[in-house]
């Protein structure tokens, strides 16, 4: 957010010269804090960070006419909630990356219409016209591109590093200092143009990983920190999950629970085979942690099979209490891993065919009960294993083996 507000720094600096409702309003405020921030990010002006906190409006020119901009995200709100909470600044899509260009430049060509453009940006504005002229092309904008937007989006994962690399062209005036010039002396784009293209940001849905019976008063959550070096060299990080690791303890923000079915049976005679990988044990692990408090209770119990994979050893999620859970009998684990030294690669659709026998005997019990949670590919290789199986094993045609799998889904098994 900061990043992006000091791409913004001398428009916002000049809208606060030009209120004075703005400035009685800092000069009756604390200003400590805000000079603070300002040394921390390296901003040149402490009211960025005071503006940025205050309710903004959008306004539209249309025929001579000013009106309001109609948007629920960015009305009565502040500029730093907006950003927060509202608007997403990665280029998700290709539609958002070419319209946002086809923005840029044709207030760029425009301004470029007149002379007594500064020399010493000739590079940055060559450089700017490789990366739009091959998205911004007809053939492109018909039939698409996927290599040049996917090189795009490696070269600027978020909008933030596009105004970052080109900001001595958008965001500051590009016209030498003179008299004849003085009525350019403003950005090309501003800060309104930006926001109003930002795309909506989309809720992140993350499985919770407590029990509400032995903790209903606190509720955990198991998130994959997101960080990828692009083939630009440009590192791009997860918008959700490394927002949250930035917070600190005690720290609130904005989340809600959604209703899921995705539970266990509540009979413990009934068998069940747990399948994920990586932070796809979110889930199970609340399903044992009840059935491991509850196990010493039972008079019967049926097995509890738990496959699971990962790239190594030390990213063996809770392993711990799997371990523990393993040896008291609660569960019987089996563990895969992808990427450790001197084992060869074992994915979980290798411990299912590992483990042949038990699986087909649990998918032909009337009882059993099979979850799988991880990401989607994942998810489709053990289903294909699984009809696999049952065809080889357990003397089944595909159609039957389909026909299985899809009664226990109808079924909620």
């Amino acid at each position: 957010i900061i990043r992006f507000c000091k791409c913004f720094e001398l428009e916002l600096s000049e809208a606060m010269k030009k209120s004075k409702h703005l400035r009685s309003k800092l000069d009756s405020s604390s200003n400590d804090k805000y000079t603070q921030k300002a040394k921390k990010y390296d901003c040149d002006s402490s009211s960025l960070f005071w503006l940025i906190e205050q309710k903004f409006s959008i306004y539209s020119k249309e025929d001579g006419k000013t009106s309001p901009f109609q948007s629920k995200i960015l009305t009565k709100t502040t500029l730093r909630r907006a950003l927060q909470r509202s608007l997403d600044f990665s280029f998700h899509t290709s539609t958002y990356i070419i319209d946002f260009l086809t923005m840029v430049a044709t207030k760029l060509d425009k301004a470029l219409q007149d002379d007594g453009v500064d020399p010493s940006l000739d590079n940055l504005l060559h450089q700017f016209e490789e990366d739009a002229d091959v998205l911004l092309s007809d053939s492109t904008k018909t039939q698409g591109n996927d290599a040049a937007v996917q090189r795009f989006k490696d070269r600027y994962p978020t909008i933030v590093d596009f105004l970052e690399e080109y900001i001595d062209i958008f965001c500051k005036p590009i016209y030498l200092s003179t008299e004849e010039h003085n009525r350019h002396h403003k950005p090309i784009i501003s800060i309104a143009d930006v926001l109003v293209l930002m795309p909506h940001m989309k809720d992140r849905f993350y499985s919770i990983s407590s029990s509400d019976v032995l903790s209903p008063n606190k509720l955990s959550i198991t998130v994959g920190l997101f960080q990828r070096e692009t083939s630009e060299g440009v590192i791009e990080k997860g918008t959700c999950s490394s927002y949250l690791k930035s917070l600190s303890p005690g720290t609130y923000f904005d989340a809600r629970i959604v209703k899921s079915s995705f539970r266990c049976p509540s009979d413990p005679t009934f068998p069940v085979v747990l399948i994920g990988g990586g932070t796809g044990i979110a889930p199970f692990m609340a399903f044992m942690e009840e059935r491991a408090a509850e196990f010493d209770t039972y008079a019967q119990y049926a097995r509890w099979h738990f496959y699971y994979g990962c790239r190594t050893k030390n990213e063996f999620l809770y392993r711990d209490k799997i371990e523990k859970w393993s040896k008291d009998g609660v569960i019987t684990s089996h563990i895969a891993y992808s990427r450790e030294a001197d084992e060869p690669k074992t994915y979980v659709q290798d411990l299912l065919e590992e483990d042949v026998e038990n699986v087909v005997e649990l998918l032909l019990c009337k009882n059993t009960h099979v979850m799988i949670c991880g990401n989607a590919s994942m998810a489709s290789s053990c289903r294909k294993t699984i009809i696999s199986l049952l065809r080889s094993h357990g003397h089944m045609s595909t159609i039957s083996a389909e026909h299985l799998l899809s009664t226990m889904s109808l079924k909620k098994r």
